[in-house]
């Protein structure tokens, strides 16, 4: 069978921003010989985590340069102790620059898992580096690439289950998440439903998001003011993240998600998976929510479009609702599964695994 390592920035089933990495951590250890995590941090590993998991030390204040040189180490002996197919960097480039020659040499390829739309040179070196660069759908990846393998979003169905919509007595409850950053588009989504509600529709946006860096935290005061010079005090709130067990109740209690992105994140296929409409951008989702009963789509930056949407949303019939969400549900159990998504990744290990520097050797060969 396969043996893999994973290098990642936070392991903690409970951390807002990367909790949703413990499950599929945990579904691909089901599906391969051994599984080594390396992560920046390691507060709280579950039982459930069949794996060997090592930290760098960022929650004991190992500086950042102590903890290159040590996941260089880690890696090192990983690779000759346990001859993986693959080391897939989780989200971050440099993961994979410090080591790919180093594991190359080894027949270890080097995969990057990336679904963001920054580029930068860290990113563009990685792509270089990586044999495959794995993303959710076509749009999650900042740019054409050959080395691009689409693998659909690793979305927990199990955890993620269809609930009754909630009454409509209270208005058009709608749920963003995501941290308070510029490429979120929130003020697009405050603009549409500062529109919806001119035209008479009692529309309520929650925007429930972390802000932890100077930039997300400055962006959170601009939205606050936004809020503010719309009118929309009482229509919209702005919580902070939530551990990320509290997800599905959030999206229990929404009517829609909606999403300004340009590529749909995760907490949209999620919302999906809990037979919601997503109010998403036409780009932003390679038209997995498209031909429903419901037109669901609108253009990036389309205020007076996602009004449209909000509206719509408002006078649908309860069978429009349940006929939606119940496809949204089944597509998202065909691509964008757990199980499909570890799946991809262990047969795009198997697939590029086992070629050395050279290619003309194979794992065998170097033990």
């Amino acid at each position: 069978m396969t043996n893999l390592i994973v290098a990642t920035r936070v392991i903690d089933p409970d951390d807002p921003t990367f909790g949703f990495l413990v499950p599929q951590l945990e579904c691909l250890a089901k599906r391969v010989a051994h599984l080594s995590v390396v992560a920046d941090e390691v507060r709280r590993v579950p039982r459930s985590l069949n794996a060997e998991v090592i930290s760098l030390g960022t929650e004991s204040g190992v500086g950042k340069f102590r903890r290159g040189l040590r996941y260089v180490d880690i890696v090192r002996d990983l690779v000759r102790r346990q001859r993986p197919h693959a080391l897939i960097a989780h989200g971050r480039p440099v993961y994979l620059d410090l080591v790919a020659p180093l594991i190359r040499a080894y027949g270890v390829a080097p995969l990057l898992w990336y679904v963001h739309e920054s580029q930068g040179a860290p990113l563009r070196i990685a792509e270089h580096l990586a044999e495959a660069v794995l993303t959710a759908i076509p749009e999650s990846y900042p740019g054409p690439s050959e080395k691009v393998r689409v693998t659909g979003h690793a979305i927990d169905t199990h955890r993620f289950v269809r609930t009754p919509s909630p009454p409509r007595s209270n208005g058009v409850q709608l749920l963003s998440m995501g941290p308070t950053s510029p490429d979120k588009r929130y003020p697009d989504l405050l603009a549409g439903v500062a529109k919806a509600r001119r035209r008479g529709v009692d529309a309520r946006l929650r925007i429930v998001g972390s802000s932890t860096d100077d930039g997300e935290i400055e962006h959170r005061r601009e939205l606050l003011a936004l809020v503010n010079s719309l009118s929309l005090a009482g229509a919209v709130s702005l919580e902070l993240g939530r551990p990320s067990s509290e997800v599905p109740k959030l999206m229990s209690q929404a009517h829609a998600i909606v999403s300004g992105q340009a590529s749909a994140g995760k907490a949209v296929f999620e919302a999906m998976a809990c037979g919601r409409p997503v109010l998403t951008p036409r780009q932003s989702s390679a038209g997995l929510s498209s031909g429903t009963a419901l037109e669901l789509e609108f253009d990036v930056g389309d205020a007076e479009g996602l009004a449209d949407r909000i509206c719509s949303l408002a006078f649908a019939f309860g069978d429009e609702l349940e006929a939606v969400g119940s496809e949204l549900r089944s597509r998202v159990e065909k691509e964008h599964s757990l199980e499909h998504w570890a799946d991809r990744v262990v047969a795009v290990s198997e697939e590029l695994g086992g070629r050395n520097l050279f290619g003309l050797w194979g794992r065998e060969a170097l033990r």
